[in-house]
């Protein structure tokens, strides 16, 4: 696929087992989507790619008409550990190429079998003999080989962007930026900035993170003005916070994250607008 369909189906906190399998052969069969975001961090490449598999093979669709994002861990940024997760990646998701492959966060921690590898006082173990140009030129090599199509970052702010962007050796920049975003974490200086340099904003957490937020923290979806305005509608606060994002910059790539079918269905299947008031 040559360009980014601008909804995606997340698979954060999905579980590795059939339900994901189950939720990604739904989307892409039964809901159309044609844009799925992974990570190895996920922790499920195995159960998505035997989706992908089994909806590629059936001739649901074609290869080409799929857009599949993945990530590059925090412990494999030596550019040495690029390709080799890359391929990882691969044949977990049971694909030969990635249409995007991404820097999930802009900090290396020492290469191991651990995710999140800390020392006995619980501090995280960092890795400060690679540098985000060594990573992105591993990068750079995997577009070269057609392992992945288009490579990006996420989590990065604009001071990180620019970093990249002044690389002397840059032979390609970022395609994606992919940062949390919704009606309370909106990105418009981020926005603006990628808008003018020409490298997309994809957004993450877009229904809010209710499950991991402090008690004292608002949920998005409980809202009062959204669930108004849903009430307004005749839909659901999800949909209208998904409607709001979609309205609020014709670039903006969203990616909302379910296991459940109608709610699959619903998210993609808005079909209504905003007034400029709502």
């Amino acid at each position: 696929m040559e360009h980014i369909p601008r909804f995606a189906l997340g698979t954060w906190k999905s579980p590795n087992d059939q339900v994901v399998t189950d939720s990604v052969r739904y989307a892409i069969e039964e809901a159309g989507y044609r844009h799925i975001d992974c990570a190895k961090c996920y922790g499920n490449e195995k159960s998505v790619g035997i989706a992908l598999n089994d909806v590629l093979t059936r001739g649901v669709v074609k290869r080409e008409e799929l857009w599949v994002t993945s990530k590059l861990w925090n412990t494999d940024h030596h550019p040495e550990h690029v390709e080799e997760a890359c391929r990882k990646t691969l044949a977990d998701l049971q694909l030969d190429y990635l249409d995007l492959y991404i820097i999930h966060w802009p900090v290396a921690f020492q290469h191991g079998e651990e995710l999140f590898p800390k020392d006995q006082d619980g501090n995280f173990l960092f890795d400060e003999t690679v540098t985000s140009n060594d990573t992105w030129k591993a990068l750079e090599n995997l577009v070269e080989k057609k392992l992945v199509r288009h490579i990006g970052v996420s989590n990065f702010v604009i001071e990180l962007l620019e970093k990249v962007l002044h690389f002397e050796d840059l032979k390609i920049k970022p395609y994606v930026d992919q940062v949390e975003c919704h009606l309370y974490l909106q990105q418009q200086a981020l926005r603006e900035f990628c808008n003018k340099h020409g490298i997309i904003v994809e957004g993450y957490s877009t229904l809010g993170t209710a499950d991991s937020a402090r008690p004292i923290d608002p949920v998005l979806l409980q809202d009062p003005v959204l669930c108004e305005i849903a009430k307004e509608c005749g839909k659901t606060p999800a949909q209208v916070e998904l409607q709001f994002l979609y309205q609020l910059d014709p670039n903006l790539i969203i990616i909302a994250k379910s296991v459940t079918p109608s709610r699959i269905k619903e998210n993609y299947e808005r079909l209504f607008e905003l007034s400029d008031e709502q």
